[in-house]
């Protein structure tokens, strides 16, 4: 089962985060022969989310078209849920060193307005992508792993 230790962040625990349009969105969405665009994020584990979230303004440059929508509650919504787009994503975690650590594809991920702002993070990892790990926080050392 493949380990990898990050350094945990005053934020709480980030990792990088290379988000492409799905394989399946790609085969219906984009034209043929066109490049899969991709944007880094850094995006903070969240035990306590239980679907991956993501700033709208963050993957606005791989031009998606939502594919649903779901009610979402966040920090940013409020105390009532409010219906927010959903887009396919493929999310591969990357290791501390820059390379690929885990890949995953077809990710239903909601997105918000202006959850970044006053962050250094983008987003969330939810338990959607969670329940697959193993997540080991060790809080005296400022360290977390995550296994797959």
């Amino acid at each position: 089962m493949p380990t990898t230790t990050y350094v945990e962040s005053p934020e709480g625990p980030l990792v990088t985060v290379v988000a492409t349009p799905s394989a399946l969105y790609c085969q219906y969405a984009l034209p043929t022969g066109t490049m899969r665009p991709d944007v880094a994020l850094l995006l903070l584990v969240d035990t306590g989310a239980s679907h991956c979230l993501i700033d709208e303004s963050a993957i606005a440059p791989l031009g998606l078209h939502p594919v649903s929508a779901s009610l979402v509650n966040s920090t940013t919504t409020g105390r009532a849920a409010v219906i927010r787009p959903l887009y396919d994503l493929a999310l591969t975690i990357q290791h501390p060193d820059g390379s690929t650590f885990r890949e995953h594809d077809a990710v239903r991920v909601s997105t918000v307005q202006g959850f970044a702002h006053g962050r250094r993070y983008q987003g969330l990892i939810g338990r959607d992508l969670l329940d697959q790990a193993i997540l080991n926080f060790d809080g005296p050392r400022q360290i977390f792993t995550l296994s797959y």
